[in-house]
């Protein structure tokens, strides 16, 4: 049997913060970032768990194929972190993410514009 090839840190940061969304499944990270469940207990044992910051529970909201306004957003960032964020804060972060490139302002809304996470 062929051993696979080690997954870089980065990898495995991205698979890890996937299974910190209430919806992250091992099975599912493993599949879509290439990993072993191994290599996930691993790196999730070695670097300890993950918390989310406002900008990745944005991210993780938002989509490349319908714009999203922070309204849209509020009831899920309620879902997930169970904190209430004004729309404010929320077009402040989403500003953010434009100025980084990963996301921009189209038809009301905003736009994923990278693979999150």
């Amino acid at each position: 049997m062929a051993r696979r090839a080690p997954v870089d840190e980065q990898t495995l940061l991205r698979a890890l913060k996937f299974l910190a969304l209430p919806t992250g499944r091992i099975a599912s990270a493993c599949k879509r970032y290439g990993v072993t469940e191994g290599a996930l207990r691993r790196a999730k044992k070695a670097l300890g768990p993950v918390r989310l910051d406002l900008e990745d529970l944005v991210l993780s909201g938002l989509s490349k194929r319908k714009p999203a306004t922070p309204a849209d957003l509020q009831p899920y960032l309620d879902w997930l972190d169970h904190a209430v964020y004004s729309e404010k804060e929320i077009l402040k972060v989403l500003k953010s993410l434009c100025a980084q490139g990963l996301a921009c302002e189209r038809k009301g809304g905003f736009l994923l514009l990278a693979d999150w996470p």
